[in-house]
Order: structure tokens, then C-alpha cells, then sequence
């Protein structure tokens, strides 16, 4: 036989501890406030407009880069097929 008397006091014993804790828990606060939708704030809103735009900057850039990266390495292959 598994568990027994001892299991089933032990299951008892944690079911209430547990319930307990919801009791010593405080309540969740409505303090964290998101950033879109009717809860925000204005300036919340305006930053993460500004980190939005910043990112998309970062993308553009990075785009740029990596085009004109393969467009110098395609010169580069030409001029080697040329001057071979």
C-alpha cells in the first residue's frame, strides 16, 4: 500500500497552509498601469510612442547597412571576375 493515514494528513495539512497564504497575501493593486488602451497615462503613452519610433529607426538603419554590405561585396565579386 502507498501513502496511507500519513499521506492523506499531509494533503490535509497542505491544502491548509495553502489557503492560509491566500489570506496573508495582500490583494493585487491596481498600481501597475498599462501602456495602451483607457488605463494609460499620457506620458506612459508618449514614451513608449518614442521607444516605437526608435526602434523602428534602429531597423531602418540596420536594413541600410546590410543592403549596402551585400552591395559591396557584390562590386567586389565583379571586380574579381573582371580582372581574372
Amino acid at each position: 500500500m502507498t501513502g496511507g493515514a500519513g499521506f492523506s494528513k499531509q494533503a490535509s495539512q497542505s491544502f491548509k497552509d495553502n489557503r492560509s497564504l491566500g489570506q496573508i497575501r495582500p490583494e493585487k493593486s491596481d498600481a501597475i498601469s498599462t501602456r495602451t488602451g483607457k488605463n494609460a497615462k499620457g506620458e506612459e503613452l508618449e514614451e513608449s510612442i518614442q521607444h516605437r519610433m526608435g526602434r523602428k529607426t534602429l531597423e531602418r538603419k540596420w536594413k541600410s547597412k546590410v543592403l549596402a554590405a551585400w552591395l559591396l561585396l557584390g562590386l567586389i565579386f565583379i571586380l574579381i571576375l573582371f580582372l581574372s
